[in-house]
C-alpha cells in the first residue's frame, strides 16, 4: 500500500513527546513489510523552535518525511500547544495525495488533520484516525475545543473508515461522540526492545544527583498539569516512607515547576523533591533501574508509555485506572492502580509497593516478558496493517453517508 502518515512532529523532535518516537518505529516497521510511506508533519523541533527554516522534504532512516513550515498563532490557554496552520500542506494534497491508497491521521484537533481529512473525503481517499488521548477536553482550552468539535472534529470522525484507539477505554470515547455503527480498532503501542537488551549497573543515576535515601520515588514525563503531579507530591508528603525517601521528578518545564516548587514548599517537602531536565536512551534507563517505584498516573492517558519502558526496566510502576497501560499490566500481573487526583489513596499504593520490595521488582520482571511478546513493533505493525487494510475496503458511499449526515 501507498500510506500517507500524518502526525504533529517527526524525529528527532523528540522533546515533542512519546507519539514521536511511536510515529517513527511504526513507519519503519510499515517500510519494513514492503509499504510505500510519506511522512507529513509539523517543522517543529519543540513548541518554540523549528527543525528547518521552511518545508524541507528529507529521507530519515530511509522513510520519506515532508517537514511542513508552520506557523503557530495564539494560544489558548496556559498550557495549550495553541493553533498553528502549515500552508505547504494544501499544495501537497493537491498534487500527491491523490495517489495515495489510504491516509494515517495520528491526532484530531490540529491543521494538517483537518486539511488532509477535507481532501480525503472530497477525492474518496479512505483515511483511519487516531486521537491519541485528545478526545476529551481536559482543563485547557474547552471552549475552543468544544467549537472545533462542533464545526469540524465531528465529520472529521465520522468520516474516516476507522477509528484506532490505544486502550478499550478510548475505543468507548470514540463510540460516545460518533454513535451507530462505527469501527473502532484496539491497538497498543509497540516498544523498542534493543533499548532494552543491556540496562546499565544500579547507582548511577544516584550518584550523579546526589540521592543517598534508602528509597527513589519517580516521576518520568512532561511537566504538566493534567499528569497528576500535585497529587504525587501531595502523597509524598504523607507516605510513610517519606523520611527515608527523594522524590525525582525528571521531564520537560511546560510552565508548571513553579507551581510545584511552591506546593513543596508548603508541605515542608522541598528539599526532598528533586527536578530533573529531560533525559532519553540510557540516561532514563539509568534513573529507571535506580528507582523503587515510577509513579506514572496522569489524567486521560491512552496509553502511557512511561509505564512499560519502566517495566521493561524491572521497576514496579503505578499507574491511574482507565488507560492502556493499566489494561496491559493488569493481564500481566503486574498492576498497581490509584484513582486520578486521590493523593490519599495514592500514598497509600506508593507504601504498599515500598513495602513488596523485590516482590514487587518480581512482578514486573515478569510482565516485562509479557511485553517483549504482546508490544513488539513486528506484531503491532501486523495489526495496523490489517487495520489499514480493513479500512481500504470500506465502501466510498458508506463513508461519505457517515460524514455528510453527521454535523
Amino acid at each position: 500500500m501507498k500510506i500517507c502518515y500524518s502526525t504533529l512532529a517527526f524525529m528527532p523532535a523528540t522533546e515533542l513527546g512519546g507519539p514521536v518516537y511511536n510515529s517513527y518505529y511504526l513507519a519503519k516497521s510499515l517500510l519494513g513489510r514492503g509499504h510505500q510511506i510519506t511522512v507529513c508533519c509539523t517543522n517543529l523541533a519543540n513548541r518554540t523552535r523549528k527543525l528547518f527554516t521552511r518545508t524541507e522534504r528529507r529521507l530519515y532512516d530511509g522513510i520519506d518525511v515532508i517537514y511542513f513550515d508552520t506557523h503557530k498563532l495564539i494560544p489558548l490557554g496556559l498550557n495549550s500547544f495553541g493553533p498553528f496552520v502549515c500552508p505547504d500542506i494544501i499544495r501537497f494534497c493537491r498534487t500527491e495525495l491523490k495517489s495515495c491508497d489510504l491516509v494515517h491521521l495520528d491526532g484530531y484537533r490540529d491543521f494538517l488533520t483537518a486539511v488532509l481529512s477535507y481532501f480525503c473525503r472530497r477525492y474518496g481517499i479512505p483515511y483511519v484516525i487516531q486521537a491519541r488521548g485528545s478526545l476529551h477536553h481536559g482543563n485547557t482550552s474547552v471552549l475552543a475545543k468544544g467549537a472545533f468539535d462542533r464545526l469540524i472534529g465531528h465529520r472529521i470522525l465520522a468520516g474516516s473508515a476507522l477509528c484506532i484507539a490505544s486502550s478499550e477505554d478510548e475505543a468507548s470515547q470514540y463510540r460516545a461522540i460518533v454513535p451507530g455503527p462505527k469501527n473502532v480498532a484496539v491497538i497498543y503501542n509497540g516498544l523498542d526492545f534493543e533499548s532494552y537488551a543491556s540496562l546499565p549497573p544500579r547507582g548511577g543515576f544516584r550518584a550523579r544527583h546526589d540521592i543517598h535515601t534508602r528509597y527513589l520515588i519517580t516521576y518520568l514525563g512532561r511537566v504538566h498539569p493534567q499528569k497528576g503531579i500535585d497529587t504525587l507530591i501531595k502523597a509524598f508528603a504523607i507516605s510513610r516512607h517519606r523520611q527515608e525517601a527523594r522524590l525525582a521528578i525528571i521531564g520537560p518545564d511546560q510552565r508548571y515547576k513553579a507551581t510545584l516548587t511552591k506546593l513543596s514548599e508548603d508541605l515542608a517537602v522541598k528539599e526532598s523533591v528533586l527536578f530533573v531536565d529531560p533525559i532519553a536512551g540510557q540516561d532514563k534507563n539509568e534513573a529507571f533501574v535506580d528507582s523503587d517505584v515510577v509513579v506514572y498516573a496522569g489524567k486521560s492517558e491512552s496509553f502511557g508509555m512511561v509505564a512499560f519502558e519502566a517495566t521493561m526496566c524491572g521497576v514496579p510502576v503505578i499507574t491511574a485506572g482507565n488507560s492502556g497501560c493499566s489494561e496491559l499490566l493488569e493481564r500481566s500481573g503486574a498492576q498497581h492502580v490509584t484513582k486520578y487526583g486521590d493523593s490519599t489513596q495514592l500514598a497509600s499504593v506508593i507504601d504498599d509497593v515500598l513495602a513488596l520490595g523485590n516482590e514487587a521488582h518480581q512482578r514486573a520482571r515478569s510482565a516485562a516478558r509479557d511485553l517483549r511478546r504482546l508490544l513488539s513493533w513486528d506484531n503491532i505493525a501486523g495489526e495496523y496493517e490489517e487495520a489499514y487494510m480493513s479500512a481500504s475496503r470500506t465502501p466510498r458511499d458508506l463513508r461519505y453517508e457517515s460524514s455528510l449526515n453527521t454535523k
